[in-house]
């Protein structure tokens, strides 16, 4: 690949129009400076594109755009144009490739234009294995596709699956996650998302009290006293479905290595249950005259009744991150880091954060680590395309993902995650190790 690139840097050279006397005074900062006998030499169309190759051929590709940049703006060649396009497409940014490229048709050599179609399709599924007693497998399974709309809009579009059963009931959640990708212009990006989950589930809830209660009787010469006490236990049955909205809209801006992202999100979560609850007592009943005791009786009581309710619930979530390419040899290391303010209709208010890099290892071998941590209400990960539409906190969830890419057209990934969360019902701790499949495959 070096000797072909270099081939290349011969024309470069000899094509490009070298600095006549016009270009020179460009070069200069000011009038002024012409009279000064000690100013330096005007830079050179050599030493910007120079520079720019050795860093482009080393594999340096953000720093090779800089430079490639300015001998291009600076002398208007289109081999520096070229290598923009390149060195953009290198480091991951397609469409800002493509925008530059259709900017400066003039310097660019114009090939067919890019196929408007699906260019990737895949498929994870696994079992989220339980550590906790009482506590069922998770079983997840999630399918999509990425499609090029244009050549500034690109669309992510999944669905999911996830079912458990557990000592409170049977779950199941069928989702479906839309984003777009659009780019304008200088780094800047916007990316508007819609989410939709439909959960029915079967609850069950057993709770637990104490009652102790008196009646008093009055007579003309004495007064009596009844004191019944005693434990009741109610079991709730409640078949229903909870109905989550979610939209948001992303907007960044990416200054060479960094990108800075803000993204305001609106949740809105319909929840409808409607069962039957049953109840067991058993205790005491004690009597007084004049507060001398007589004696006590067994007190037993049990019945049935229904529970109906339908709640509404509204959450805004504001959103902040940084993402960094590090300036390595090839940009093997990408890392970013985000936090959300999340606040319901209720005054309710959580915190929630995400951590994620990628480390190119080798050509055909990535790494990824993510980590999460979010309160007790739900929450939409965007970046990861991901409903939490539960209010468990999570404490911790770390995964770490091997990716074999590119294996020609397939590049499946293998993912290992740890989850410990916090059960809003009981304050139950729930510790779940997971293990995912992915194949994707490039079309």
């Amino acid at each position: 690949m070096i000797f072909i690139l270099f081939i290349a840097f011969i024309p470069a050279r000899a094509i490009c129009q070298q600095p006549t006397a016009d270009t020179t005074d460009l070069a200069k900062d000011s009038s002024e400076e012409d009279d000064d006998e000690d100013a330096p030499p005007p830079v050179s169309f050599a030493f910007y594109y120079s520079k720019a190759f050795d860093l482009y051929v080393q594999g340096y590709y953000s720093q090779a755009e800089i430079y490639f940049r300015k001998a291009f703006h600076k002398f208007k060649c289109s081999e520096a144009a070229e290598y923009v396009y390149y060195s953009l497409a290198r480091q991951g940014y397609d469409m800002e490739a493509q925008a530059f490229r259709n900017k400066n048709k003039d310097y660019i050599p114009q090939w067919p234009d890019t196929k408007k179609s699906i260019e990737k399709i895949y498929l994870y599924a696994g079992p989220r294995l339980s550590a906790t007693s009482g506590v069922s497998n998770v079983y997840y399974a999630n399918g999509g596709f990425n499609a090029r709309l244009s050549d500034k809009i690109s669309l992510w579009q999944s669905v999911d699956y996830t079912t458990q059963s557990n000592n409170l009931g049977s779950f199941k959640q069928y989702g479906s996650f839309t984003h777009l990708d659009v780019y304008f212009k200088k780094g800047w990006y916007l990316a508007p998302s819609f989410c939709y989950a439909y959960t029915p589930n079967t609850t069950l809830v057993s709770q637990s009290r104490i009652i102790n209660y008196i009646k008093d009787y009055s007579g003309a010469f004495e007064k009596i006293s009844y004191q019944t006490y005693y434990n009741q236990d109610i079991a709730y049955t409640l078949p229903g479905v909870t109905n989550s909205f979610n939209a948001s809209v992303s907007l960044s801006k990416r200054i060479h290595d960094l990108t800075f992202e803000v993204e305001p999100s609106w949740h809105y979560i319909q929840s409808k249950n409607n069962g039957v609850f049953q109840y067991h007592s058993v205790g005491t009943v004690d009597s007084f005259v004049n507060n001398k005791m007589l004696g006590s009786a067994p007190y037993a009581d049990s019945g049935y009744g229904h529970y109906d309710s339908t709640s509404g619930n509204f959450i805004y979530q504001l959103g902040v991150a940084v993402a960094y390419k590090w300036p390595i040899r090839h940009q093997p290391l990408t890392t970013r880091f985000a936090a959300y303010y999340l606040e319901d209709n209720n005054e309710n208010k959580a915190y929630a954060f995400h951590f994620f890099t990628l480390w190119q290892i080798r050509h055909d071998l990535w790494l990824h680590f993510s980590w999460v941590n979010k309160g007790n209400l739900p929450w939409v990960l965007n970046y990861e395309g991901l409903y939490y539409n539960f209010t468990d906190q999570i404490k911790t969830r770390a995964g770490l993902t091997l990716q074999l890419y590119p294996l020609k057209r397939f590049s499946p990934l293998l993912t290992y995650q740890y989850e410990q969360d916090t059960r809003s019902q009981d304050n139950a701790t729930l510790t779940y190790r997971s293990f995912f499949l992915t194949l994707k495959y490039s079309l």
